[in-house]
């Protein structure tokens, strides 16, 4: 998905990395600044390298398709931090976040391994939102909607879900009903668990300033499949309150071919039963949906295949489990 690198982007990261004393004192010349290989959607992202560490530095974009509170994201990700659930933020301000630098991705560990990803999950959906001022609860239905509105007409994207679009509105119905019905399970969450977000580290002691402080660290590949290592998440923007279906369903999108009672008995402790079952996969097709939309309006056409494979494969287990 290719995003066009903006100067002021560049000129604020060469400013961030020669103000290095301000969030890196104990460095004793300034790092060196590189432009990533992966680029987010709404963020341009720069590795900043000394001596033994490495940060990335994320700047936001000057605009979205789709917005995004940034206020919102450093709360929640502070708080998901506190918890070994994110990177913490070494430094911050309105238009950037520098954060330890993690650059092995958890695929090879999940692989065959969902218990990682649910324990992580777990984790997170216990938090308490009152720490993090979360601001409203994320509506699923509502917005597929938003996002169904701003598609150009006659894109592959708004086609694909016209043709669908009575089983998105029985879908919505129940979605609607379960974050209802159920306030009480409505909980912190992510919203935006896919494989590029999630990263594996380990926590150990790192000398700064003369003083040990636990930190998480780059691990090698080999590494990564050692049962003492900690998912992280990365990119909080789209954090909220939410429901943990939605979490999950997003989440889960690696093990598409994978037994859906088998995931739901991981994260929750027993067998789903038909009810939850019914519940999942309504807001699966959603997050489904979801996608679509995400790579149309993001021009990221070279996914948006795959999407449609994702999203037809949630229709078939939707009326399967109705």
């Amino acid at each position: 998905m290719e995003q066009k690198l903006e100067q002021r982007a560049v000129t604020l990261a060469q400013n961030i990395s020669a103000d290095f004393r301000r969030w890196a004192p104990h460095l004793k010349s300034e790092p060196t600044l590189s432009l990533a290989k992966n680029q987010g959607s709404s963020t341009h992202t720069f590795r900043l390298d000394a001596e033994h560490e490495s940060w990335a530095l994320r700047i936001h974009r000057s605009s979205s398709p789709l917005g995004v509170d940034r206020t919102r994201e450093r709360l929640i990700h502070s708080l998901a931090a506190r918890h070994d659930l994110a990177p913490e933020i070494v430094h911050s301000g309105p238009e950037f976040l520098i954060t330890p630098w993690l650059c092995t991705e958890a695929t090879a560990a999940l692989e065959g391994n969902p218990e990682l990803l649910m324990g992580f999950l777990r984790s997170l959906h216990s938090l308490n939102p009152a720490e993090s001022e979360p601001g409203d609860v994320l509506k699923v239905a509502a917005r597929l909607v938003e996002y169904r509105s701003l598609l150009p007409e006659s894109s592959a994207a708004a086609t694909k879900l016209e043709e669908n679009t009575s089983y998105l509105e029985r879908a919505a119905l129940q979605v609607g009903r379960a974050s209802e019905e159920s306030s009480a399970e409505l909980r912190l969450c992510h919203n935006d668990l896919n494989l590029t977000n999630l990263r594996i580290a380990k926590k150990e002691p790192v000398l700064i300033d003369g003083q040990n402080r636990n930190r998480f660290t780059r691990i090698t590949k080999d590494e990564a499949v050692r049962s003492e290592l900690r998912i992280i998440a990365l990119d909080w923007e789209y954090a909220s309150i939410g429901h943990p279906f939605h979490d999950l369903a997003v989440a889960l999108l690696p093990f598409a071919f994978t037994s859906k009672i088998q995931l739901l008995s991981l994260y929750l402790g027993q067998a789903p039963n038909g009810s939850e079952l019914e519940r999942f996969t309504s807001f699966q097709l959603l997050a489904r949906a979801l996608d679509l939309c995400w790579y149309q309006l993001y021009g990221a056409l070279a996914e948006l295949s795959e999407s449609v494979r994702q999203f037809e494969l949630a229709i078939h287990e939707w009326t399967e489990y109705q």
